[in-house]
């Protein structure tokens, strides 16, 4: 694995981390009300809202990951990015509620939630700075 390729990987596994453990603390935080509010029949729903949203900041962060060192594909990559993102969380969400094995309403709520706890990760990642050309990953501009 050639060294550009290593620091992609090893940043796209931290940003799945960062997501996973935001999703953990939206749901962990989310528990208690869920189940006084909603039941137990409420907790899986918490709990596939969370993962749908971890699903679709993984499907969005891969442009990120793939997007080149130049300054110029990056907002290309963001925008792809954001699309795939928001496709993702829709098509993934209509999946669960029309199995029928969720209460839709905590589903919907939790999914939008945890969508919206995901898009810090997510931005934080597309504005981490390029890996320099040369494969240094340091940021090599010239200061005047």
């Amino acid at each position: 694995m050639t060294g550009a390729r290593k620091r992609t990987s090893t940043g796209y596994a931290r940003f799945l981390a960062a997501a996973v453990l935001v999703a953990a603390a939206v749901g962990a935080a989310g528990y208690l009300p869920t189940l006084v509010l909603g039941g137990a029949a409420a907790v899986p729903a918490l709990v596939a809202g969370c993962a749908v949203a971890v699903a679709a900041s993984a499907v969005g962060g891969v442009p990120i990951a793939l997007s080149a060192a130049e300054p110029a594909s990056r907002p290309q990559a963001a925008l792809l990015a954001m699309v795939a993102r928001l496709l993702t969380a829709l098509a993934l969400g209509l999946a669960a509620a029309a199995t029928g094995r969720f209460a839709v309403r905590p589903l919907a709520l939790w999914t939008a939630i945890s969508y919206l706890a995901q898009l810090v990760v997510d931005s934080r990642y597309a504005m981490r700075p390029a890996p320099a050309p040369g494969g240094k990953g340091v940021d090599q501009r010239q200061s005047k």
